[in-house]
C-alpha cells in the first residue's frame, strides 16, 4: 500500500521525531476541513489549549494538498514534530485531542475512528510516509524543555505570549512544495535525499524543521518538501539554495519532471529560488490550521537557551 515502504513510522534526528501522515479526502472533505480550519482559527486557540498540555508536541500542522493523481481527489497533511515514542505519542494525542482530531478526520477516506487505538495506530501506520530526510534546528531540545527555559527567563509573561500568538496560528510559517518526479525517478531520488547535508534545509538559521518525502503514489512519485520557518518563504528558499555549496539539493531535484534540464541555466541560485517557489500549492488562510509549543519564538531566540535548560533542575 502507499506510504508503507518500512516497519518503522515517522524519523528522528537528536530527540526530534516527524510523522508525516498523508490521509486521501472523501468526497466534501476539502470543504469540510476548510470549514474547520477556519473555525479553529476564529477561536484563537480553541482545542489547541488542550493539545498544549502535552508538551511533548514541539509544532504540529494540518493542511490541504491538492490531487496527486487524475482523479481529482485532495489529500489531508498531517505533519508533527516531537519527542517520545510513536506509539505513546498517538496514545496521549487521540486522548487530549479526540473530538478535535475526529472533526479533522472525518471527511478521511478508511478513518477508523479512535474507538480502538490498535485501530487507528495501524491507520496512521499505513498512511505514514517516513521522511528521507529529516531536519531540526534545535534536536536536543524538546518542547517542554523549550517553555521551562522560557519560563526561567520570562516568568508567566513567557506562557502569556504563546498564547497571544493563538499557539501558532501564524507564527511560525508553514510552507509546502510538491514536485512531481520523473517517471522511474523515485528509487533515485530517495538515495539523493538521504545524501543531503543535516543543515540542507536550515537556511541561514530562519528553519525550525524540514523534511523530505518521496510520495509513492500508482500514477507516479512525488517530491514533499516542508519547512516550518520565520519569516517568508522567499527568503527562507533564497537562504537554503545559496547554502547548497556541494549540489546535494540540487542532485535531488534534478529528478523532479518540471525542472528544466541544467544546460538551460536552472542551477543558478535566482532560477532555483523561483522554480522551487512556482511548486508551493496555491494556499488560503482557510487550507491549513497548526499549533506551536513556542509560538512566536524564532530559531535565534530558541539556541540560546540549551545553556539554560541545562542548568535547570530534571522534571
Amino acid at each position: 500500500m502507499p506510504g508503507v515502504r518500512r516497519a518503522a513510522i515517522g524519523t528522528r534526528v537528536g530527540r526530534a521525531n516527524a510523522l508525516t501522515v498523508l490521509l486521501p479526502l472523501a468526497w466534501g472533505g476539502r470543504t469540510w476541513l476548510r470549514f474547520v480550519f477556519w473555525l479553529y482559527r476564529r477561536r484563537r486557540g480553541g482545542d489547541f489549549l488542550l493539545l498544549d498540555r502535552l508538551r511533548f508536541v514541539s509544532a504540529i500542522r494540518w493542511s490541504l494538498v491538492p490531487p496527486l493523481d487524475d482523479d481529482d481527489r485532495w489529500w489531508m497533511l498531517f505533519e508533527s514534530n516531537f519527542d517520545g515514542d510513536w506509539d505513546e505519542y498517538l496514545d496521549s494525542f487521540g486522548a487530549v485531542t479526540g473530538s478535535a482530531l475526529r472533526r479533522l478526520l472525518w471527511r478521511c477516506v478508511g478513518y477508523p475512528g479512535l474507538t480502538s487505538p490498535a485501530l487507528f495506530k495501524e491507520y496512521a501506520r499505513i498512511h505514514d510516509h517516513r521522511p528521507e530526510h529529516y531536519a531540526s534546528a534545535h534536536p536536543h531540545l524538546t518542547a517542554s524543555d523549550i517553555r521551562q527555559a522560557l519560563h526561567a527567563q520570562h516568568g508567566d509573561a513567557a506562557e502569556a505570549e504563546i498564547a497571544r500568538e493563538g499557539y501558532g496560528r501564524s507564527k511560525p510559517s508553514w510552507s509546502t512544495f510538491l514536485l512531481r518526479l520523473d517517471d522511474g525517478a523515485a528509487g533515485r531520488a530517495i538515495r539523493a535525499a538521504r545524501a543531503l547535508p543535516e543543515d540542507a534545509l536550515l537556511g541561514g538559521g530562519d528553519v525550525h524543521f524540514g523534511r523530505v518525502a518521496v510520495v509513492e503514489r500508482p500514477t507516479g512519485a512525488w517530491l514533499l518538501i516542508t519547512l516550518t520557518h520565520d519569516g517568508d518563504a522567499a527568503t527562507v528558499v533564497r537562504r537554503i539554495v545559496a547554502n547548497d555549496v556541494g549540489g546535494k539539493l540540487r542532485a535531488l531535484l534534478e529528478h523532479a519532471a518540471d525542472m528544466p534540464d541544467a544546460s538551460q541555466g536552472w542551477w543558478s541560485d535566482d532560477r532555483l529560488t523561483e522554480l522551487l517557489l512556482l511548486a508551493r500549492p496555491t494556499a488560503s488562510r482557510r487550507s491549513w490550521v497548526a499549533y506551536c509549543a513556542y509560538a512566536g519564538r524564532t530559531v535565534g531566540e530558541i539556541a540560546p537557551l540549551q545553556p539554560v535548560r541545562d542548568r535547570l533542575p530534571r522534571r
